[in-house]
């Protein structure tokens, strides 16, 4: 899942990073953290569609897993994870991740156009 949002796995096998300076700690063994309220995670353009397109092959399999287009050009995902609001991030947010990261393993994650985890909203 966290890899259809374009995350990278990081050094640690419980971090998964989500653009160059944010990441998710996850647990190792089940069951899952859930989120609490809606974490909103930015992309470049190019990026939201790669991540809407990595969505709709990962529901494939596992139909728990919902994504419904907002007006606004937003995707609402709800997940066993939680429930995520991917969208095309702000001027300012695509300022903060072209910020240089000393942060391992962010490569892929930033080729996939993730701008990071922008928002926890309660």
């Amino acid at each position: 899942f966290f890899q259809a949002l374009g995350c990278q796995q990081a050094a640690r096998s419980i971090h998964q990073n989500c653009g160059p300076h944010t990441q998710f700690h996850l647990p190792e063994t089940p069951p899952a953290q859930i989120w609490r309220g809606v974490v909103t995670i930015a992309y470049t353009r190019d990026g939201l569609i790669r991540a809407q397109a990595g969505l709709q092959h990962y529901q494939a399999s596992n139909p728990e897993v919902t994504c419904t287009p907002s007006p606004t050009g937003a995707v609402d995902v709800r997940s066993p994870w939680g429930q995520f609001r991917l969208r095309e991030g702000s001027a300012v947010e695509r300022a903060m991740a072209a910020v240089p990261t000393r942060r391992s393993h962010t490569e892929e994650t930033v080729a996939a156009g993730v701008l990071g985890i922008v928002e926890v909203e309660l």
